[in-house]
């Protein structure tokens, strides 16, 4: 059953997340890791303004991982705009 207290901790929300996928026989990446495991590619992270963007791009950075932030790395483009820019070509 889902929890829906508003209230409830980030940690106890993942221990509940993860026991779900669980139950519905979702693979954790994690799940019988030993040190380093591999975290799917592409991690995408669709926000909100003001919703801790700026956070996440740096942890991916100081984790050593190619990320963006806004703008692609390299080019004078929006990430949002090449996203809309491929849409419309398919």
């Amino acid at each position: 059953s889902v929890n829906h207290d508003l209230k409830q901790s980030s940690d106890d929300f993942m221990v509940e997340l993860n026991q779900l996928k669980r139950s519905l026989n979702i693979p954790l990446p994690w799940d019988g890791a030993t040190g380093n495991f591999s975290l799917p590619n592409p991690i995408i992270s669709l926000n909100l303004p003001k919703s801790a963007t700026l956070t996440l791009y740096e942890f991916f950075k100081c984790g050593g991982l190619t990320s963006a932030h806004t703008w692609i790395p390299g080019m004078q483009i929006r990430i949002g705009d090449c996203m809309r820019n491929n849409f419309l070509s398919n």
